[in-house]
């Protein structure tokens, strides 16, 4: 069971992924708690609960174009109703004719919530010499 479980987890992640890297954020809201918060690499709240937090990856979508977005295989950590999972990512865009790319790690804390594992913690940590 635990390894479904940590199969149900990862499923989670890849799928909260495709969702917005495939230009539909709406689909997020399958995938985050409603009072999910967004935190960042100086543990500042960039997003807290779902509407906003979805709002901020349409208003990326809406300014960023030719989007390539990879994840590791993410580690994943379950305790009871809770995990922790990390995975290494690297992603490049483009944004008023300037092409950017960042590679770094991203932590998220997700919830059981009845048969559903949702996310509760999205936290970015970009690498210094992204």
């Amino acid at each position: 069971m635990h390894i479904d479980t940590i199969t149900a987890i990862k499923r989670v992640l890849k799928d909260t992924n495709k969702a917005w890297s495939s230009g539909k954020p709406e689909n997020l809201n399958h995938y985050f708690h409603d009072h999910i918060i967004i935190v960042s690499p100086d543990l500042k709240i960039m997003g807290s609960g779902k509407e906003p937090c979805i709002q901020s990856y349409i208003d990326f979508l809406s300014r960023a174009s030719d989007i390539r977005f990879h994840a590791d295989d993410p580690d994943v950590f379950v305790f009871d109703n809770t995990a922790v999972a990390f995975y290494t990512y690297h992603i490049s865009w483009k944004m008023e004719g300037r092409q950017s790319r960042e590679t770094g790690k991203e932590i998220y804390v997700l919830n059981k919530q009845k048969d559903e594992w949702l996310i509760v913690m999205r936290k970015i940590n970009p690498a210094a010499d992204s």
